[in-house]
């Protein structure tokens, strides 16, 4: 398996940036729009809808980093035991 430098150095950089960067102006952008109705509705902190999407984003990006360090051809193997799971899951 490959360390996390190795597989930083095969990926396409420009992709990878741009996709953090989109991922900072959603957050951005949902604390902008959802902050007045938290507080009006809920009555809950304005980053009450911020903290629980960085809390699901750092969840996927641990899946991410788990996903990466996976053989592909044992993902292949168990490919039924995967889509079963999440078929289960729905």
């Amino acid at each position: 398996m490959k360390g996390i430098r190795g597989i930083y150095k095969d990926m396409d950089k420009s992709l990878l940036f741009s996709t953090i960067g989109l991922f900072i102006f959603g957050l951005f952008n949902i604390v902008t729009a959802s902050s007045s109705e938290a507080v009006e509705r809920y009555g809950v902190s304005i980053f009450y809808y911020f903290s629980k999407q960085l809390i699901i984003l750092g969840a996927g990006f641990i899946a991410c980093l788990f996903i990466l360090r996976t053989n592909l051809f044992s993902w292949n193997r168990n490919t039924t035991c995967i889509l079963t799971s999440l078929w289960i899951i729905k």
